[in-house]
């Protein structure tokens, strides 16, 4: 795997599933698409490198509502947040909703259900937001995320 100069960030959620990450070092993130209800059921996303796009994903299941989010030439994320936690009996923590932010001021989600779950925020003061990695089986149980300093 070739990850050169990115930092990883965190991992919030449960230790279920199988852990997933992207294969090579990101220099912009393209697109996100989640499918959604009350948790976040699938995640994947892409991102370039040397111009070619490369797709990390999906993970998960694709029930519930799809919703992608397409990044403006020379729109980064600079911010995200979620909340993690208890979903049913069987799944003791997965994540129940994320939101973005963007260098653009734009507010993407929330996805899932925000109010269920114990709140995390990741804010990038000198960066961006490039990808991400995580675990997931049958929903999307954790994520973490890449920086690229500026």
């Amino acid at each position: 795997m070739e990850l050169a100069g990115l930092v990883q960030v965190g991992l919030w959620g449960g230790n279920a599933g199988s852990p997933w990450d992207m294969e090579k070092s990101s220099v912009r993130l393209v697109k996100i698409t989640i499918h959604s209800s009350d948790v976040i059921n699938s995640f994947s996303f892409h991102y370039q490198v040397d111009g070619k796009l490369h797709t990390a994903g999906p993970w998960g299941n694709a029930s519930g509502t799809l919703q992608e989010i397409t990044f403006r030439e020379g729109e980064y994320l600079t911010a995200m947040s979620g909340t993690h936690g208890r979903y049913t009996s069987n799944i003791a923590d997965c994540i129940r909703s994320l939101k973005f932010e963007t260098n653009l001021k734009n507010t993407l989600g929330p996805f899932g259900d925000q109010t269920q779950g114990t709140p995390f925020t990741i804010p990038v003061s000198s960066g961006r937001i490039v990808g991400f990695f995580g675990r997931s089986g049958d929903l999307l149980d954790a994520i973490g995320l890449y920086l690229r300093p500026n």
